[in-house]
């Protein structure tokens, strides 16, 4: 089923099939039919980031509020990756379009105990919707983009 155009919804666009299936286990943790629709894997960051100028930026000109984007990709430990991608978001569309992922890469969430990618992506909702901080080091990076997101999606997706 698709999403409605006329609702608010989220379109998630991950880099690969590990930050997919972190999206996948984020939408386990929703209570209510999920507004969430999570794209197959964009096959790296530059091509999330062509996907949203290409094919979302139109999208959003004809949209009249109800869209938002999340951007999922790997930082690679590479800070200037965020402000490459932040930079192609237009200034009106700063609060419905967000770009988040680990650090490193989402492989380095499993390490330890936190088990899988859909369990990870669960636990992350749970926090979203207790608005408890994602305190992982691999997040660190984007402390403010999460609140900001939580602070937009929260109503649409909880």
């Amino acid at each position: 089923m698709g999403m409605n155009k006329y609702q608010p919804h989220v379109v998630v666009l991950p880099e690969d099939d590990a930050t997919r299936q972190l999206a996948v286990g984020f939408s386990l943790g929703m209570h209510q039919t999920c507004p969430l629709d999570v794209k197959d894997p964009a096959g790296g960051w530059t091509h999330v980031l062509q996907l949203f100028v290409t094919e979302y930026l139109p999208k959003f000109r004809k949209d009249k509020g109800n869209l938002h984007l999340v951007m999922l990709i790997d930082f690679d430990n590479n800070l200037e990756r965020l402000e490459t991608m932040r930079e192609r978001i237009p200034d009106e569309l700063k609060g419905r379009v967000f770009v988040i992922g680990a650090w490193s890469a989402a492989e380095k969430l499993r390490q330890g105990q936190y088990g899988s990618f859909e369990k990870i992506g669960l636990s992350l909702a749970q926090d979203c919707q207790e608005e408890r901080p994602w305190n992982h080091e691999l997040l660190q990076h984007i402390d403010e983009e999460i609140k900001d997101m939580t602070k937009a999606l929260k109503p649409i997706l909880f």
